[in-house]
């Protein structure tokens, strides 16, 4: 998974579909301690749903990870 795409699908989740974050997580297979952390940054980032128009994955990843996230590739 290049960057981290489960983001904004558990946002969409949650926002659009009113799934609790645990929920949107599990059904994304992502652990709930990693979706628990990823809704934290999104508010300390300051940013709100829908995101911002033409902002990709990438730059939000940069957004809540930093830019110098690195993000585990299968090999």
């Amino acid at each position: 998974m290049e960057y981290r795409t489960w983001i904004t699908e558990a946002l969409r989740l949650h926002f659009e579909e009113h799934l609790p974050r645990v929920v949107a997580g599990r059904r994304l297979g992502v652990p709930k301690s990693t979706v628990c952390s990823m809704f934290v940054r999104f508010c300390k980032a300051g940013l709100s749903w829908p995101l911002p128009a033409g902002l990709s994955e990438r730059e939000l990843d940069a957004r809540l990870y930093g830019s110098a996230s690195t993000v585990p590739v299968a090999l």
